[in-house]
């Protein structure tokens, strides 16, 4: 393998590392979330509002454990409840929670590393295949698969036809089936408010 290809790999690698940590953050926010042991509020600060992630000082020990845990992996104070939400990457108090995303952009093209690509398209160069010692790293760790083959699948989470071929998420498949909820999620937040214009109707008098 050329130093070039050991450089993707490890990049990749190291990504997957970041996305199984991303995995465990989110299952434990959840946990907390639907035990009532963490919440999101917006505290007064100056003449702004800002957002506080606050923690329950209540917790069954499980949970006082899973929150330890959260704050060592978010690389939190482990002695305080409460932190305001910031985007600063340097210059952070010790009481402050650096939360950032990806564009919806940047995350739908990471994503689209996990499909299978069909022989044809493949062959034909109409799409750009992920390199087989990357894809084997997505395939093991990565967070969604999206299957592909020319007959309609009989039990999918969801399907759809293009070019003769169908691609699908397996019924089975609970990690891509939870990745592609949380995509149409980021859709729905970032889907403009409001509703549509209403058409002008002109209707005739006299």
């Amino acid at each position: 393998m050329s130093f070039a290809a050991r450089e993707v790999v490890t990049r990749a690698d190291e990504q997957m590392d970041y996305l199984i940590a991303y995995d465990r953050v989110v299952n434990i926010m959840m946990a907390l979330g639907e035990a009532g042991g963490v919440e999101v509020i917006k505290t007064e600060f100056g003449e702004e509002d800002r957002q506080t992630v606050r923690f329950s000082e209540s917790l069954s020990p499980e949970l006082m454990d899973q929150a330890s845990e959260l704050k060592l992996l978010l690389g939190l104070n482990p002695d305080l409840i409460e932190f305001h939400v910031t985007d600063r990457i340097t210059g952070r108090a010790g009481d402050e929670i650096l939360i950032q995303t990806r564009s919806l952009l940047s995350i739908l093209s990471f994503l689209g590393m996990g499909m299978d690509v069909p022989t044809a398209d493949a062959e034909e160069n109409r799409i750009l295949v992920t390199p087989d010692f990357l894809q084997t790293v997505i395939e093991s760790r990565g967070p969604m698969r999206i299957r592909t083959q020319e007959e309609r699948p009989e039990d999918s989470f969801a399907a759809v036809k293009f070019r003769n071929q169908w691609f699908y998420i397996d019924e089975t498949d609970h990690l891509s089936k939870r990745t592609i909820s949380a995509v149409q999620l980021l859709f729905e937040l970032l889907a403009p408010a409001g509703g549509g214009v209403a058409p002008l109707l002109s209707l005739p008098t006299g």
